[in-house]
């Protein structure tokens, strides 16, 4: 019975019930706030294999001064404006910066722009992930923060976040 209903309705009424749905969808959506910028993984990892794979550092964050530190930062939230003239590709621009910072909050040693991604892809990318390296030759054991900042160069969002390391002495050769 209820499709009988549904039947009844005239062709103009159902087009004005269609049209105003379809005003409250397009309110709703454009109400929706811009996600914004962040960072939803941050690891040390040993194997960077892609978006969401890697292979975690076997001592988490403890490392001994004679390896390589390999840092994973995965990002959301980020601008991807539609490219003007383009058959549907979208825009993405990242940079990474990284702070060394003693336990006490010293900074020891910083860098802009370790790893800036800019590209464009043929969707709205929801996810994309950053990497970098450092040496830990030569510096002291002790307690670390491992601060990372992503800057999305195109929104002008920025986010950091803090990783501890914890440096042990290396072999002795």
């Amino acid at each position: 019975m209820r499709g009988k209903v549904l039947k009844k309705l005239s062709p103009l009424p159902a087009f004005l019930m269609f049209c105003a749905a379809t005003a409250l969808a397009v309110a709703a959506f454009a109400a929706t706030p811009a996600p914004s910028l962040s960072i939803q993984r941050l690891a040390f990892v040993e194997e960077i294999m892609g978006l969401a794979q890697y292979k975690p550092h076997p001592g988490g964050s403890s490392f001994t001064q004679d390896e390589e530190c390999e840092v994973y930062v995965e990002v959301a939230g980020f601008s991807t404006p539609l490219v003007e003239g383009s058959q549907g590709e979208y825009a993405f621009h990242l940079a990474l910066d990284a702070v060394i910072k003693a336990s006490g909050g010293e900074i020891l040693a910083s860098q802009s722009g370790i790893d800036e991604q800019e590209d464009t892809a043929y969707m709205e990318l929801t996810q994309h992930y950053l990497a970098f390296s450092f040496n830990l030759r030569d510096w002291p054991e002790g307690d670390y923060v491992l601060e990372v900042g992503v800057r999305d160069l195109l929104s002008g969002q920025l986010v950091s976040r803090d990783l501890p390391l914890r440096l042990e002495p290396g072999e002795t050769k």
